[in-house]
């Protein structure tokens, strides 16, 4: 198996890899020849693991400097040297090569970026990363325009550059697979960091179903149901965005970014999307706390 970027398992579904059997062992003093090496090429943040036991086998998080070989092919057979003895100088004997191993593995993609869009749905998450990056992911006036993470390069006003993700809507009791659940979910350990995006004023689109949820219920919601995924996943929370901050008063507005502030001690950031509003003093955030989280992994490593 050989990790590299590309954007998703799609090309193996169905599929069954066969390996070459080693070659039968041959006269004049030859071995067979082992069976050639079949390169399946996975993403960058694939998880392998076993199917039966639900144990992990390998976690490809970085691309490999040579194929990691997780089953092995069928080994050349005994040419007829083997088999020579000192009454027998030239024997006519020799062994066909073994079959390679079969094994069955699971291949999951857990996406790798450096920041994870997370929120309620219809917050707005596409259009920001539409709006800091080249990405044409869906952007829709209902619940669950997103239904598959979308990727983005976002250029930061540093010059940096991060990988961006707008990951599927959370709604409440998503921890126990309520609405796109473990499919949201499980992205999210594969970031470096983590933003929230809350719809500073969810009631706007009167046509909106369910019943709008305020902005200081949302981010317990989310707190709640990333704690309760995986306890500890809110640790990598750096920054709440509050998104559509053009459709209220401007007071009302800062109103609610204090009682965020307040109630998770992140730095909040009214910003207006569609419009690219507010958005240069969250990017210079996002670079540095990447870059500060990409330093500490490797100290650690």
């Amino acid at each position: 198996i050989n990790a590299e970027y590309m954007g998703d398992l799609k090309h193996l579904l169905g599929c069954t890899f066969r390996a070459e059997d080693g070659g039968p062992g041959r006269r004049g003093e030859r071995d067979g020849r082992a069976g050639r090496h079949f390169v399946i090429t996975v993403p960058e943040g694939t998880v392998v693991s076993d199917p039966n036991t639900g144990s992990l086998l390998y976690e490809l998080d970085h691309p490999l400097p040579e194929p990691l070989v997780a089953v092995k092919g069928g080994e050349g057979g005994k040419g007829n040297r083997h088999f020579r003895t000192a009454q027998l100088k030239t024997p006519r004997i020799s062994t066909n090569g073994s079959s390679g191993l079969s094994r069955e593995m699971l291949l999951e993609l857990k996406l790798l970026a450096d920041v994870g869009l997370v929120g309620y749905p219809n917050a707005g998450k596409s259009t920001l990363l539409r709006a800091v990056s080249r990405s044409k992911t869906e952007v829709g006036n209902y619940p669950f325009t997103t239904l598959a993470p979308s990727l983005g390069v976002v250029n930061c006003p540093d010059s940096s550059k991060l990988t961006m993700a707008d990951l599927p809507g959370i709604i409440e009791g998503a921890h126990q697979n309520k609405g796109l659940g473990f499919t949201f979910l499980r992205h999210i350990e594969r970031t470096r960091a983590i933003v929230y995006v809350i719809d500073v004023n969810p009631g706007y689109a009167s046509f909106r179903k369910p019943v709008p949820v305020p902005a200081s219920r949302v981010l317990s919601i989310l707190n709640s149901e990333l704690e309760l995924y995986l306890p500890g996943l809110t640790k990598g929370v750096v920054a709440i965005v509050l998104n559509k901050s053009d459709t209220l008063p401007l007071d009302e507005v800062e109103a609610v970014a204090s009682e965020l502030q307040v109630a998770s001690g992140l730095p909040v950031f009214p910003t207006c999307a569609a419009s690219g509003e507010g958005l240069d003093p969250l990017l210079r955030l996002l670079a540095r706390r990447v870059t500060e989280v990409g330093d500490a992994a490797g100290e650690a490593a």
